[in-house]
């Protein structure tokens, strides 16, 4: 018998402790003891910030029904409390990994683990609520681990034909009040947890549309208020509705931690863009990116692949890959590739799935011959804002 395959293995560090027992279930904590992976035989159950609960397996991801929420917590909550007092019990069966932890710390976290309760993330709940009052709809997916902050909510354009995620949210920016307070709720949100996360992005669907003096001073609260994070500040920009910047501006932004801006694209096609609701002046973009990589900014450049349906795809193909030719970008850099889901306009006719999978491979294959900048896939439809 192989006794090592009967241990509970622990991992305990800084950013919280994940328990694996041979019962094949699993459960990851953060360093505030809230649960937000629990794995059961096969089927895995997220919890995300606002506390909504997703469970997946090979068929796909789905949240659990809202009323089954208060008895799920109670699941995790007992089994925390029966591995806890199983190793108080025998603490010969277990078996630490990754770090350097004694049975007594990984106790003391566990006893603070169970403390939290249904009650508790309901009142998270709430407070995600109050706190991101437009919810967080999408975020670039090398972000999704950042922690979010609202300067403003909305979208300054809100015409994208493609797009559903703002059209009940006129664009707003936050006053110099509002926005420290929403840091304050942040805070408290995510507790000593705020250092698990990555970065910080600035929602909502473009934070370069504020003022170049209010934006300043937004990120200065920031850098004041939240120790700096690994990857630093990025934000969503829409060229078109946004100020005019120098690049000295740019570089005040860099210097205040800005340093990743994404900008939804998604066609060189002019014709396209227009029917899309996007500004068909690409000189106007290209001049933004050039100063934006001057100041020493990495950028996230968005396609919509199948935006031009089967009539405009050749176009939408061939005028995208040759504005990207066009821009400066390096490694540092990345274009997403993210599958159209709206509704084409003037009846043209929709990709099928396997064209869509062809059009996605073209453009992968294409844009690495003209371009040193990442190629990544964009799934917007399966973005959830995880623990």
């Amino acid at each position: 018998m192989n006794l090592s395959r009967q241990n509970i293995k622990c991992k305990l560090n800084n950013k919280g402790l994940v328990f694996e027992h041979p019962s094949n279930k699993t459960i990851r904590f953060d360093s505030e003891g809230r649960w937000g992976l629990y794995f059961d035989g096969g089927v895995y159950f997220r919890r995300t910030v606002d506390s909504l609960i997703t469970r997946s397996n090979k068929d796909g991801i789905f949240f659990l029904d809202k009323d089954l929420y208060p008895s799920f917590h109670d699941i995790v909550n007992y089994q925390t409390r029966f591995f806890l007092e199983e190793l108080k019990r025998d603490k010969h069966q277990l078996e630490v990994y990754g770090s350097i932890a004694t049975l007594k710390e990984i106790i003391k976290f566990l006893e603070k683990a169970v403390l939290w309760n249904k009650d508790k993330f309901i009142k998270m709940h709430h407070l995600f609520k109050e706190t991101y009052i437009e919810g967080i709809p999408i975020l670039p997916p090398d972000r999704y681990h950042d922690i979010v902050l609202l300067p403003a909510t909305g979208c300054p354009n809100n015409q994208c034909q493609f797009c559903t995620f703002y059209k009940e949210s006129k664009f707003r920016i936050f006053s110099v009040a509002e926005f420290k307070k929403h840091i304050q709720n942040v805070l408290k949100l995510f507790g000593r947890a705020i250092n698990d996360r990555s970065g910080i992005f600035l929602g909502s669907a473009s934070a370069l549309s504020i003022g170049q003096g209010r934006l300043v001073e937004f990120l200065e609260i920031i850098n004041y208020t939240i120790e700096s994070q690994k990857r630093k500040i990025a934000a969503f920009h829409d060229p078109d509705h946004a100020p005019s910047r120098t690049v000295k501006e740019y570089i005040d932004l860099v210097q205040r931690e800005l340093n990743h801006i994404t900008i939804g694209f998604e066609t060189g096609y002019t014709t396209l863009r227009k029917q899309l609701g996007k500004s068909d002046n690409l000189e106007r973009i290209k001049k933004v990116i050039f100063m934006q990589k001057e100041a020493g900014i990495r950028n996230g450049i968005t396609i919509l692949v199948g935006a031009g349906g089967i009539k405009d795809r050749k176009c939408h193909i061939k005028d995208t890959i040759g504005f990207i030719d066009s821009l400066p970008l390096d490694k540092d850099d990345i274009i997403y590739l993210s599958p159209f889901e709206g509704t084409l306009t003037r009846g043209q006719q929709p990709l099928t799935s396997e064209q869509l999978q062809e059009e996605q491979k073209t453009f992968s294959e294409r844009l690495v011959t003209v371009t040193n900048a990442k190629i990544a896939p964009y799934r917007m439809e399966i973005f959830h804002y995880y623990s």
